[in-house]
């Protein structure tokens, strides 16, 4: 489950480039994307998006602001690296 806490610009591909969700998650939104095998988040302010797994505590994705692409999503391995062998970040702004 993914929760906002700010809006937040979120985007969901499978790994061959199609599109699974694209939008802002606006603050106090959810969404429970539905997967079938990996998927590849990427978002413009990774403290505004939290990722619960199952009955798990809500974590945020990075720090405010912060750019995060390619994050390797599965039913295995949630936190899996990328095809590159890990996710990219960068810093931004808000």
């Amino acid at each position: 489950l993914l929760s906002a806490s700010e809006d937040s610009w979120v985007k969901i591909l499978a790994t061959d480039g199609t599109e699974i969700w694209s939008g802002v998650l606006r603050e106090g939104q959810n969404y429970r994307p539905v997967l079938e095998g990996t998927a590849l988040l990427s978002t413009s302010n990774a403290g505004g998006v939290s990722l619960s797994i199952g009955a798990g505590a809500p974590q945020a994705l990075g720090a405010r602001g912060e750019v995060v692409t390619d994050l390797a999503l599965d039913r295995t391995n949630l936190f899996s690296a990328a095809s590159t062998g890990a996710a990219t970040y960068a810093a931004g702004s808000r």
